[in-house]
């Protein structure tokens, strides 16, 4: 996807319905692929229905309430394909509790893991002043007045995916003022082994894990032990619970954490991961924390969604 591109410059108008008859999602689709099939030939237009089903039913995508991003990855394109319907009446679709009246079809090619996230940022900046998209169906009446829509909404993206881009907000975030039994009720109620912890500012100062408390509770020299009955009722853990209350965070952080900025390219947040063999990469503006791309979401984010 050309780094400048702006996402009106993805379809045509002859890719565009406006007010289609069908108001029912997979017979939407079918019409939408149809058409991309005989404007752009991507191939077997059942199978490409098939892959966008599927797709949806393990990952469906609302962009945001009113307005629905079908997609699917093809190895039978070679560059991303779009379609873009607009209903007054809105479309049923499984997933949305409410009626869609803006449907923008992508299709992928699997060589360009990086496209759909650079053309959903595209699409969040285009929709991120959008507050009643039946409203917007209203005046969006003809192709050109879509393509219009798409054009002024729209602005130029950077050639690569951002760590903003594919970042979580962390589950919790504690503070440098919290105490040990903050961090010990965190990894006992929560999903969750680490916790990054920040200053009055939200400036990240360090990371405390499950792992590190362990340490605290099972230090090396007791781990060198042969024998370790007699530690068997627990006692390093009861020094844990005589002192978590009065024990800051600030003392027992690591201050040593993987980072990368929030505008850098998510690809150096993969290789932060893979070189510290960590399991996540904070995202930060300067010092302050902004999210979190734990390896797993990673992985989805490239690899499937």
């Amino acid at each position: 996807m050309d780094k400048t591109q702006k996402f009106s410059g993805l379809f045509t108008a002859e890719d565009v319905l406006c007010n289609p008859a069908q108001r029912e999602r997979d017979a939407l689709l079918k019409e939408m692929l149809t058409r991309l099939a005989v404007n752009h030939g991507i191939g077997n237009a059942h199978h490409a229905l098939e892959a966008v089903l599927a797709r949806e039913a393990a990952f469906p995508a609302l962009l945001c309430p009113g307005v629905a991003l079908p997609h699917a990855r093809l190895d039978t394109i070679g560059e991303v394909v779009v379609s873009v319907a607009v209903s007054e009446n809105g479309v049923t679709f499984p997933t949305a509790s409410d009626p869609v009246h803006l449907v923008v079809l992508l299709l992928v090619p699997k060589s360009q893991p990086a496209a759909y996230l650079q053309a959903l940022r595209m699409l969040a900046q285009v929709f991120e002043s959008v507050k009643d998209p039946a409203a917007l169906a209203r005046k969006l009446r003809t192709p050109e007045d879509v393509k219009r829509f798409f054009e002024t909404g729209a602005t130029a993206v950077s050639g690569f995916v951002r760590a903003a881009d594919i970042m979580s907000m962390p589950e919790v975030v504690l503070r440098d003022t919290d105490r040990l039994k903050d961090a010990v009720d965190v990894f006992a109620h929560r999903r969750t082994d680490e916790a990054p912890v920040v200053d009055c500012d939200g400036e990240m100062v360090g990371v405390v894990s499950a792992q590190a408390l362990m340490r605290v509770c099972l230090p090396d020299y007791l781990l060198w032990m042969d024998d370790l009955t007699p530690l068997a009722d627990f006692e390093p853990f009861t020094r844990v619970l005589l002192h978590e209350e009065s024990t800051w965070l600030a003392e027992i952080l690591l201050k040593d954490f993987h980072s990368v900025q929030a505008d850098e390219p998510a690809i150096l947040a993969a290789a932060e991961m893979t070189r510290g063999g960590a399991g996540q990469c904070y995202v930060l503006r300067g010092k302050k924390l902004c999210g979190v791309i734990p390896l797993g979401r990673f992985l989805h984010k490239v690899l499937r969604e």
